[in-house]
């Protein structure tokens, strides 16, 4: 099966993995390195085991998986929305990352500057 790993989080026995891919939980061992993969599309197949439910068997990350549709314009802290995709607020925020992990930038001002200047590079691109 393929589906979008959604959340990983430690069962209520501490023993395991509770995994929500799609709208359904699963079950994993701490192992299998699932938690890694939570946003993202994987390929995995699962037991249905009586006692336990569903337990993921094994997985990969999937290569050929349906296209995503494009996200919903992301809101600012009034509320107010962008009118950015996911996609375009993510290469902002990576653009002003990469300037402060370069140490580039540090002030807030600098910052501002950055995304400004990132946003205004996508406008032209489009």
């Amino acid at each position: 099966m393929i589906g979008k790993v959604e959340n990983v989080s430690k069962s209520k026995t501490g023993k395991s993995w509770r995994v929500k891919i799609g709208s359904e939980y699963y079950g994993a061992q701490f192992d299998s390195n699932i938690e890694g993969a939570t946003g993202k599309m994987i390929d995995f197949s699962f037991d249905d085991d009586v006692k336990f439910g569903k337990w993921v068997k094994s997985w990969a990350y999937a290569t050929n998986a349906a296209p995503q549709p494009p996200a919903a314009p992301v809101a600012e802290h009034g509320g107010e929305h962008t009118g950015l995709t996911e996609a375009e607020m993510r290469f902002i925020s990576n653009v002003v990352r990469q300037a402060i992990l370069a140490k580039t930038i540090s002030t807030p001002l600098e910052i501002s500057v950055w995304a400004k200047a990132a946003r205004m590079t996508l406008k032209e691109l489009a």
